[in-house]
């Protein structure tokens, strides 16, 4: 045993078509304090030739970023819109919500239908079923008590 906690999905991110759509693709969430980067992209996988229309974000761990955007890469970089939420509370989540929806939202205001989920960036306004990539970043751990002490 090497001491070091292995990295297991915690929470998921789907997007679907409609609200009772069955047809959807998703992307699961690596443990609160693994400081990894997962990127969902629209034109990939399960993903393809899917008209990206409602989200819902099911058990996500706190201080987790969130970044919805209209660039295929995962980045706001040249983006005509994008949209950057974190999570303030484990097993934060979002019901599922149309995309266009958080249009409504100001930085800095915590979204209604979700239970820890803030916007704390956002540029331009989302376009429907225009979401090409979904890129989330959990939080490093931190630091060790004993690092702390000395």
């Amino acid at each position: 045993m090497t001491g070091k906690k292995d990295t297991q999905a915690t929470g998921v991110i789907i997007i679907r078509e409609s609200t009772e759509s069955n047809d959807f693709c998703s992307l699961h969430i690596p443990d609160a304090g693994s400081n990894q980067t997962v990127v969902l992209r629209m034109n990939q996988g399960d993903c393809k030739d899917k008209d990206p229309r409602f989200i819902e974000l099911n058990s996500f761990p706190s201080a987790t970023k969130i970044l919805l955007t209209r660039n295929d890469n995962g980045t706001p970089d040249d983006a005509s819109w994008w949209i950057e939420l974190k999570t303030t509370r484990n097993n934060a989540a979002l019901d599922n919500e149309e995309i266009t929806y958080l249009n409504t939202y100001d930085v800095g205001s915590f979204i209604e239908q979700g239970i820890g989920v803030m916007v704390i960036a956002k540029h331009g306004t989302i376009q429907r079923d225009e979401l090409r990539s979904v890129r989330v970043v959990t939080s490093a751990a931190p630091p060790r008590a004993e690092r702390l002490q000395r």
